[in-house]
């Protein structure tokens, strides 16, 4: 393969790994025509460096996301949060979004709305800062103690101290609520998609407006049925 094909190629998967989804997506992020664009996307599927959804949509493969013990290819996750997350979003009326955390954000990925939802936002593509998320918190939750010093170190001793304080509460009960954080009058709770051997890199969020969500009745229910779709999302991928 000469230099200028493995130029094309290395544009190619930077496009997918900085968000694009669709060949449109792709060749403007890659700077490629159409037909190159296509062909190269073709041979990179048949390596398992592209994934194709059932929706058609792109995204790094599972070949690339395997390499290093990285988390599961974005479009494997998302395909198999589909249905759990469509079921949750159903059977509590409310938006339900998936999370990734990497470079000391949570990267909002995937999302099912509901009729009633009051905040109509997509949330899909948006990047929030590890301490304003409980998604962030169930997450790291699931870490060694050295891998959660390394992503905390950065900040003050004062938020640090509050972080550790919601990740050991968050170990006990890997449920993590978070009110007003991120958004005003706005509440949310995320569970970790576990891996096999006991690690997160995502998590499943349920989210509404913190005037009816949620309810003191509703509260129990709604975490019995995010921590049972997080783990069928988790027992599917691993």
């Amino acid at each position: 393969m000469g230099l200028l094909a493995v130029d094309r190629v290395a544009a190619v998967l930077e496009a997918l790994g900085s968000g694009a989804r669709t060949l449109p997506e792709v060749c403007d992020g890659a700077g490629l025509p159409k037909s190159t664009a296509s062909r190269l996307i073709a041979a990179l599927e048949e390596h398992g460096l592209v994934h194709r959804a059932s929706d058609g949509s792109l995204s790094l493969g599972a070949t690339l996301g395997s390499l290093g013990s990285q988390p599961p290819a974005l479009g494997r996750l998302i395909d198999a949060a589909r249905t759990p997350a469509r079921r949750l979003a159903e059977a509590t009326d409310e938006a339900v979004c998936l999370s990734v955390i990497a470079a000391g954000e949570t990267h909002t990925v995937f999302q099912v709305d509901t009729p009633k939802a009051v905040f109509a936002q997509d949330w899909v593509d948006r990047r929030w800062p590890i301490e304003e998320t409980g998604s962030a918190i169930s997450i790291l939750s699931t870490w060694s103690p050295t891998e959660v010093a390394d992503v905390l170190g950065p900040f003050g001793a004062r938020t640090r101290k509050k972080l550790y304080e919601a990740i050991d509460v968050a170990r006990r009960q890997p449920i993590s609520w978070s009110v007003d954080n991120y958004v005003d009058g706005l509440t949310s709770v995320a569970a970790p998609i576990v891996s096999d051997r006991g690690r997160a890199t995502s998590a499943l969020i349920i989210y509404g407006p913190s005037y009816r969500f949620p309810t003191t009745k509703m509260r129990l229910r709604v975490e019995s049925l995010l921590a049972g779709a997080a783990a069928e999302i988790g027992k599917d991928l691993y």
